[in-house]
């Protein structure tokens, strides 16, 4: 399992799961997991030099999820 931070509103939520998708989906916190909104490269180590921003409904409104590997 890779390990995912997800930054969503003011919180920081670490999970895990086989990609950064199911890591979101395996938290129950979300009511809906849209698009993938973009995709960037950050200047961590090559294993973990992804980060993806996926549009998700919380609390009944729609918002930005940032997801990062971090192991």
């Amino acid at each position: 399992m890779n390990k995912y931070e997800i930054r969503v509103n003011n919180a920081v939520i670490y999970s895990e799961g086989l990609n950064e998708w199911s890591a979101m989906k395996n938290l129950c916190l979300f009511k809906e997991i849209g698009e993938m909104v973009d995709f960037v490269r950050t200047s961590e180590p090559e294993t973990r030099n992804f980060a993806w921003i996926y549009q998700v409904e919380l609390n009944g409104h729609i918002t930005l999820a940032y997801i990062k590997r971090v192991g």
